[in-house]
């Protein structure tokens, strides 16, 4: 799996992004004991949050805080029953809204905790 996390060559990106998909919890705890991880595989830690928040908002949520990505990381959905992908702007905001579809009021504690320009909106 280093390997996997550490190579930065396009066919890598694909595979991580795939992996992401189909196994984000393991992808996510997989992604802990790299400590090499390449510079894009944020945006694939962003990607297996979304996938997981659809299934457990808070478990992506604390994923997210976990890695400290960025509050304006960018990064892929698979649009429900099929392989098309579609870009989400904010991986937290979407995230925290799938949240406060569940818990509105800890969603919103959560949002409010958020310290930078980009957590707030």
């Amino acid at each position: 799996m280093s390997r996997v996390f550490a190579d930065e060559a396009t066919a890598t990106q694909l595979l991580r992004r795939e992996v992401a998909f189909a196994a984000p919890s393991e992808f996510l705890t997989a992604a802990v004991a790299m400590t090499d991880r390449g510079p894009s595989v944020e945006h694939e830690l962003g990607s297996a949050s979304l996938c997981l928040s659809g299934a457990d908002p808070l478990a992506a949520l604390s994923w997210l805080d976990r890695f400290a990505l960025r509050e304006d990381l960018k990064a892929d959905d698979r649009i429900a029953g099929t392989n098309a992908l579609r870009e989400v702007a904010s991986v937290h905001a979407e995230v925290a809204a799938r949240y406060a579809a569940i818990d509105p009021e800890a969603a919103l504690a959560w949002a409010q905790a958020r310290t930078t320009p980009a957590g707030k909106r």
